[in-house]
């Protein structure tokens, strides 16, 4: 739930590593010694009372990345009920979470070594997206760790929930010392950097960021942007969905509408692009900047392909035209 109520806030900087720059969380580092797909708001619900009394005894019969996190959440959602999470931090030998209570307060709680107790922490609340630890993959985080070091995550690693974009609550694993920060999808999924030539990689972006759409004013691809795709304005506002690097998808919104017709992305073939692509720019070193719009009358849509400056035009289907053919 995003609430009225503002504090300062620690920004969170993203380890470096990643392909792309990441985006900065929206708040404060974490309480545990190593730093480290959006979320429904979430509705505060009534804690128990009173209080509960800390610190409580949890012994665990399975360690924290292999289900005993789960074992953990449960219990502290039997102490406080089910409020809504900052933020959470597994590591292999501890666990802390920060819930909004119900007069908008974070609590900060912590099991290590087999109690659960509240501890301080600078994480603030400032308006920022709550989330669900249920609406993760938590129990196997030994798996998430693994898939995180095949990617170049080396070090003592962090799981991390938290909100890095305003409204968009992402889960990663960061290491200490720092490498590489990895992100991964609400299904435990890490999610990888996508080239630009190949059939699976352009059919993966843009699957990613078309999502079920059955209308765009516009699709595209390339090394600078990554795969976007803009939705239809509504009330003066176009909003677009991008995929960059080896972050999850994220959405922005602009003031600005367009007269171009919308189209169906169905319609894209990535096997017609990656084709045209390759005959373009055979040269992977130098990729190609793919749009694709309703801009012109005669044929629509169009695919634009910009590959080292030269420009070719084709329909869906790969047939080639003039600029002068299209006006």
């Amino acid at each position: 739930m995003k609430m009225s109520r503002t504090a300062t806030v620690v920004v969170l900087a993203l380890l470096a590593g990643c392909t792309q720059q990441a985006p900065e969380p929206t708040h404060s580092n974490s309480p545990t010694p190593a730093p480290p797909t959006s979320s429904t708001p979430s509705t505060p619900a009534a804690s128990p009372s009173p209080s509960p009394s800390l610190p409580v005894k949890l012994s665990l019969t399975k360690d924290l990345t292999h289900g005993g996190a789960e074992v953990v959440l449960k219990r502290i959602t039997g102490l406080y009920g089910n409020l809504p999470a900052l933020k959470l931090d597994v590591s292999e030998t501890e666990l802390t979470i920060t819930l909004l209570d119900r007069d908008e307060h974070p609590v900060t709680l912590r099991w290590r070594e087999g109690t659960i107790s509240q501890v301080d922490s600078d994480v603030k609340y400032l308006e920022q997206t709550t989330f669900q630890p249920t609406d993760f993959p938590l129990g196997n985080i030994a798996t998430t760790f693994a898939a995180a070091e095949e990617l170049g995550a080396k070090g003592e690693k962090v799981l991390q929930v938290v909100e890095y974009r305003p409204g968009e609550v992402y889960m990663t694993v960061t290491t200490s010392p720092e490498t590489k920060t990895v992100f991964f999808t609400r299904k435990g999924e890490a999610v990888r950097t996508l080239g630009f030539h190949s059939v699976a990689d352009i059919t993966q972006g843009l699957k990613e960021v078309v999502a079920g759409a059955r209308a765009a004013t516009q699709v595209g691809f390339s090394p600078e942007a990554g795969y976007w795709v803009d939705l239809p304005p509504t009330s003066g506002v176009t909003e677009r969905r991008s995929r960059m690097g080896a972050l999850p998808v994220y959405v922005t919104r602009r003031n600005e509408t367009t007269n171009r017709p919308a189209f169906d992305p169905v319609a894209i073939d990535a096997l017609v692009l990656a084709r045209a692509i390759e005959k373009y720019a055979p040269d992977e070193t130098k990729p190609c900047r793919v749009e694709i719009d309703s801009r012109f009358v005669k044929v629509a849509p169009t695919v634009r392909y910009d590959c080292d400056g030269r420009v070719t035009w084709t329909d869906l289907a790969g047939q080639e035209y003039t600029e002068a053919e299209l006006n």
